[in-house]
């Protein structure tokens, strides 16, 4: 288990959503210095007004061999705020005494991609396929939801991110928008 927080702005460029894991990295690396562990912590950071996202990892503990930046997508954008509103799979169930309305969408190599809301359209709970024998699923509990502006920095890349390549096991196939 791991704590994090999540920030999302879709005034700042164009868009821009920054996921900061402070124990335990989301393992969704099949292969490379980042498979088979998670127990480093790691930032993804995506704007859109670069169509990138990078994978961020702290140097006191990250893997060995494993980068300071690296890029899990390009092109790839932070969601719009109605991402939700396309998605094909709708369902709803009951987590922890909470009513939640499910979105779902399946893409090809990835795999499930479920995002649940509350009956007041916060974001409530998520989650996607992982890497065996790390994690089969990840699950995301959403806390303390507050809508407000993230401070300008929060947007802020390192310099190792200005030159960055493709993380080590991470499949350079574009994701589709959703």
């Amino acid at each position: 288990m791991t704590y994090g927080r999540t920030w999302y702005d879709t005034t700042f460029e164009g868009g821009a959503m920054r996921e900061s894991y402070y124990q335990r990295c989301i393992p969704v690396f099949p292969f490379g210095s980042l498979s088979g562990r998670n127990d480093f912590s790691c930032e993804f950071v995506t704007l859109n007004s670069n169509h990138t996202a990078y994978l961020i990892l702290n140097k006191t503990d990250k893997p060995p061999n494993a980068p300071d930046c690296c890029i899990i997508g390009q092109p790839f954008h932070a969601p719009p705020r109605t991402f939700a509103d396309g998605l094909q799979v709708k369902f709803e169930s009951m987590v922890d005494g909470t009513h939640v309305n499910w979105n779902a969408v399946w893409l090809e190599g990835a795999g499930i991609f479920n995002y649940g809301f509350n009956e007041e359209n916060v974001p409530f709970i998520f989650y996607m396929q992982g890497i065996p024998d790390v994690a089969n699923w990840l699950y995301q509990k959403f806390t303390n939801f507050q809508e407000v502006r993230p401070p300008q920095n929060t947007w802020k890349i390192p310099q190792s991110c200005y030159d960055a390549k493709h993380c080590p096991g991470w499949p350079v196939t574009p994701i589709p928008p959703v």
